[in-house]
């Protein structure tokens, strides 16, 4: 029993949520949101969001979303924006093996949590 709750409570903590369309406005409603943008094809490429401490972070799938895919000009995957106050802040798109460092988006993210104590 013990390792069925572990298992689950290790498979929830790098679980991240997948929103959509209809949900999108709503989520950004925090003070700093990171956006990954992803499709299916290309899922092993993702980031591990979980990286980002004190920040709401959110999975969106291009494939199911055309119109955040439109409206955010995403044409590499994975792509990071990084939201404040419901504005796109920062971007950071794949480069052409689509392959996505986390430190530059990571650093921003960290900057603008310690802007929010000074």
């Amino acid at each position: 029993m013990r390792f069925i709750l572990i298992l689950l409570f290790s498979v929830s903590l790098y679980s991240q949520e997948i929103i959509t369309e209809e949900n999108f406005s709503k989520k950004l409603e925090h003070d700093i949101v990171v956006v990954e943008f992803y499709a299916e094809w290309n899922k092993g490429n993702c980031v591990d969001l979980s990286e980002f401490k004190d920040v709401a972070t959110y999975m969106v799938n291009i494939d199911n979303s055309p119109d955040l895919k439109s409206n955010y000009k995403i044409i590499s995957v994975p792509t990071i924006i990084i939201f404040t106050n419901k504005e796109a802040a920062y971007r950071f798109e794949a480069d052409l093996t689509f392959q996505l460092s986390i430190k530059e988006p990571k650093k921003k993210v960290e900057e603008l949590v310690l802007k929010k104590f000074m």
